[in-house]
């Protein structure tokens, strides 16, 4: 049974805890920190009555704590992942690693120092239907990879426009691409490989934002194939359309958008095709990420 403390108590962690109950047997959070108290408790009550506390150290002095989950905003990273990993505590730290690239360098390099885990959060990459579309891809479904699309357009009103530190590009280091788009980067970087060549273009539709809330990214795989990813955050509405297209020479596969399902479309003979539902809709994230 892993023992891990959550750090960082803010909107994200109501998710984090529940998807720890998904894997009860394995893993529990036995400690929740933050610097307000009060968010540390309301946590902690959540996760079935761990430890709360607002000290960092406590939770890092704490030999029943085996790992951490850093939940906290992007500029903080850094210090706390390394502070862990000192602490011979294995690691969980959500996206984005760091907001630098120094940064995530100095995370790494203390976790290897240390000999302990470090895993990077990106709720997609682990995703059964992600997962699933690059099998099929390797296995030759829809032939040689010609192309990946993905797109992310939301509106992350209410609660989430609470969070104002979010759309301060001195502590997340960025705007649009580097908290929302980043997921669907992450995709595109495990179906297509690495990538060789680079053009984006940016702009902002509502200023209170900060950053840039709308963007085109192209790219170029090592291996010659394209892909493009359009990542929007001012969107009037939550669209369910989030999705990743994987066009290859003898098919194509579909995942997400208002269906939600990864769907297979093969040549039938003609203009149509015949969809194969591979995998249904909704899959958790965060769970499959634990």
């Amino acid at each position: 049974m892993f023992r891990v403390a959550l750090i960082g108590c803010g909107l994200i962690s109501e998710s984090h805890i529940r998807a720890y109950t998904q894997h009860a047997s394995r893993a529990r959070i036995s400690v929740c920190c933050d610097l307000d108290a009060a968010k540390a408790a309301h946590c902690a009550e959540l996760a079935g009555g761990a430890h709360a506390t607002t000290s960092l150290e406590e939770v890092l002095g704490d030999p029943d704590v085996d790992a951490v989950e850093i939940c906290t905003p992007h500029h903080l990273h850094a210090d706390i992942a390394i502070a862990a990993a000192r602490a011979g505590k294995h690691i969980l730290c959500q996206k984005p690693l760091e907001k630098t690239l120094a940064g995530c360098d100095a995370i790494i390099g203390a976790a290897e120092a240390a000999g302990v885990t470090l895993f990077y959060g990106e709720t997609n990459h682990t995703l059964p239907g992600v997962v699933e579309m690059k099998r099929a891809i390797d296995a030759g479904r829809i032939g040689p990879l010609v192309g990946i699309q993905a797109t992310y357009a939301h509106w992350q009103g209410g609660k989430y426009l609470s969070t104002a530190w979010r759309y301060d590009p001195n502590i997340t280091g960025g705007g649009q691409l580097l908290d929302g788009g980043i997921h669907y980067i992450d995709v595109l970087l495990q179906i297509g490989g690495p990538i060789k060549a680079v053009s984006c273009m940016t702009t902002r539709f509502r200023p209170e934002l900060g950053g840039e809330d709308t963007a085109v990214m192209n790219v170029r795989f090592a291996g010659g194939q394209l892909g493009t990813l359009f990542s929007s955050q001012p969107a009037g509405v939550w669209f369910p359309g989030s999705s990743v297209v994987a066009f290859g020479m003898e098919g194509v596969l579909a995942l997400g958008g208002p269906l939600g399902a990864l769907t297979l479309f093969r040549p039938s003979g003609g203009f149509r095709s015949e969809p194969e539902v591979l995998l249904p809709a909704n899959e958790d994230g965060f769970a499959a990420m634990i």
